[in-house]
């Protein structure tokens, strides 16, 4: 997420390979700031965030994820937090 939106190349990319993306399983999941905020803005980042993204991906969503930080800008437990994720996914 960046400046409130996904990022354009991300937004691209998902229209350019909509086709092939309908055979496709997806999980989403977006990086930003917003999380330090926690439970008050859970329906801000699903709903300006997340839910850009679902409706340009045209097969299914297996699940999504939130990690708190930005661009370059990721701790090391919100990594790990996303390695315990994408391998939970395996299970899909």
């Amino acid at each position: 997420i960046y400046y409130e939106r996904p990022l354009k190349s991300i937004l691209e990319f998902l229209e350019e390979h909509s086709t092939e993306l309908e055979k496709k399983k997806a999980a989403i999941f977006i990086v930003c700031f917003a999380v330090v905020f926690g439970s008050l803005v859970r329906w801000h980042i699903q709903n300006h965030y997340i839910k850009p993204l679902m409706e340009r991906i045209p097969g299914e969503v297996i699940d999504t994820l939130v990690l708190r930080g930005g661009i370059g800008n990721v701790s090391e437990d919100e990594i790990g937090k996303a390695k315990r994720w994408a391998i939970g996914l395996l299970d899909f």
